[in-house]
């Protein structure tokens, strides 16, 4: 399995492969009707490529976060939920 930096210096190849191959193959692909479903398989693999990198992008940001503020941080990176502190008073009847 490639590790995220050779994943992310790799995706531009990826691309222009992707790009050479769409254009070599260019007008077949036009013209040809069977070869729709090709054009629509290559848009769905560049897309997935690029979520996949999107998501070890993200990924990368936390570990990172995680290395800089430790593992015992209470504060939640991202998050829509705030941790505070409530101190309740003892009431003697």
């Amino acid at each position: 399995m490639l590790e995220q930096s050779d994943f992310i210096s790799h995706y531009p190849k990826l691309i222009f492969l992707m790009e050479v191959l769409l254009d070599s193959h260019s007008q077949r692909l036009i013209w040809d009707d069977f070869c729709h479903e090709s054009i629509k398989n290559a848009s769905s693999f560049i897309a997935d490529l690029a979520q996949a990198v999107e998501s070890f992008s993200l990924l990368s940001s936390h570990i990172e976060y995680k290395r800089a503020h430790g593992d015992n941080d209470n504060c939640l990176q991202n998050s829509d939920y705030v941790i505070r502190r409530v101190v309740f008073e003892e009431k003697s009847s």
